[in-house]
This record gives structure tokens, C-alpha cells and sequence, in this order.
């Protein structure tokens, strides 16, 4: 879908970028929502729900899935850490 937004066939962004960054455009998606879900958890007050939804996760059963996957804890366990550790997640 984002090769054919930026006019590209997705074999072509994807040899792009794996030859540009040693990443996959898939890997490149993964990292900057991975940002996004860390700063939302780290430093605001939004249920999971409303971060999900902010995010354009289908439902909050399927963010919680992909937090876990990504994080190896749940979302709950990680903001519960970094409100612990006083820890704030830059963008």
C-alpha cells in the first residue's frame, strides 16, 4: 500500500530500502509505531483504548497483542515500568 502511494511496486521499495538501511519497509512501519506506542503509554494518561484508536489499530485485543509481541510485556506492565522508573519516551 505505501509503495503504491509513493508510485513505487512494493518489490521495488522493498529492494530499495533493504539495500539503502538493511531494513525491510515492514521494519521501517514496525520501529516509528513502536515509537509512537512507547511515547503514548510513557507520557500521556490515555486508556489503551484511545491509544489504540489514535494509532489506527483495529481494536484494543489486537494492540495489546502487537505491544506484547513487540515489548515482551503488556502495555499496562510497561507504563507501570516507566512511571516507576520517572522515565519519559521522547519522539
Amino acid at each position: 500500500m505505501f509503495a503504491l502511494l509513493m508510485c513505487f511496486l512494493p518489490k521495488y521499495l522493498s529492494t530499495v530500502c533493504k539495500k539503502v538501511s538493511d531494513k525491510s519497509p515492514l521494519e521501517w512501519i514496525s520501529e516509528y509505531v513502536m515509537e509512537d506506542v512507547r511515547f503514548y503509554l510513557a507520557n500521556t494518561e490515555l486508556t489503551i483504548k484511545e491509544i489504540s484508536d489514535t494509532l489506527g489499530f483495529p481494536n484494543a485485543s489486537f494492540f495489546g497483542k502487537y505491544v506484547k509481541q513487540q515489548l515482551a510485556c503488556s502495555s499496562l506492565e510497561y507504563r507501570k515500568r516507566m512511571c516507576n522508573l520517572g522515565e519519559t519516551v521522547r519522539r
